[in-house]
């Protein structure tokens, strides 16, 4: 067996960078969700709608905020942790990198958002966490290989963002590619991203107006 992209057998260099992506969508759900649970339970949200705003631009101030939030920690992460301390080599572009990074965040925040529309309570929410992101990060070829699934389910991954994401990572951090082949991927990160983006701004404006 031949190691192309990693000569040496240092199992740190996967690890890191797929430890890194997995807490991504990790943190970027929980941070997303949980702000706006806590807003609803301490009555912010109500105080937020006598205001010249509308429920959009609420949910859109949230997402944003936490996407920032948790894309610069992620870009330090990434350039101290892993680079200078772990000595990883990069072989792509980072900012390409970076790029792709920036759609995934708001895609998993969507996603995050989504979740607070159906929770109630922060319990609620805690444990749509554990039976969403979880699955997300075994399925997406983050701690097991995508095909190793059955088919059916393996179709089923076709809808995470984070497995396209990976696969787009991948092909930057380790192999050099650049946006002439991973364009694909960043275009189906930024499709289902719009399309839980919308899924989750109509459920956040029928939970406010519900009550």
């Amino acid at each position: 067996m031949r190691r192309a992209f990693d000569p040496n057998g240092n199992a740190a260099w996967f690890e890191a960078v797929s430890a890194l992506l997995n807490w991504l969508t990790n943190l970027t759900v929980i941070l997303t969700g949980a702000a706006l649970i806590r807003e609803r339970e301490h009555g912010t949200v109500e105080h937020l709608m006598v205001l010249p705003v509308t429920p959009f631009e609420i949910a859109l101030s949230t997402v944003l905020a936490n996407a920032m939030i948790v894309f610069a920690a992620f870009t330090a992460s990434l350039l101290v942790v892993v680079r200078v301390m772990l000595e990883v080599p990069i072989a792509g572009s980072v900012p390409v990198f970076l790029t792709g990074t920036f759609l995934l965040v708001f895609a998993t925040a969507a996603i995050g958002l989504m979740l607070d529309t159906i929770a109630r309570s922060m319990a609620q929410f805690a444990r749509l966490v554990i039976i969403t992101v979880l699955p997300m990060m075994i399925l997406s070829d983050g701690m097991s290989p995508v095909k190793n699934p059955r088919d059916w389910l393996q179709q089923i991954t076709w809808l995470l963002p984070s497995r396209h994401y990976l696969g787009f990572s991948k092909a930057v951090l380790f192999r050099g590619g650049g946006l002439d082949i991973t364009w694909p991927e960043l275009c189906l990160v930024a499709i289902l991203g719009a399309g839980f983006l919308g899924l989750s701004l109509l459920g956040f404006r029928r939970a406010v107006a519900s009550g």
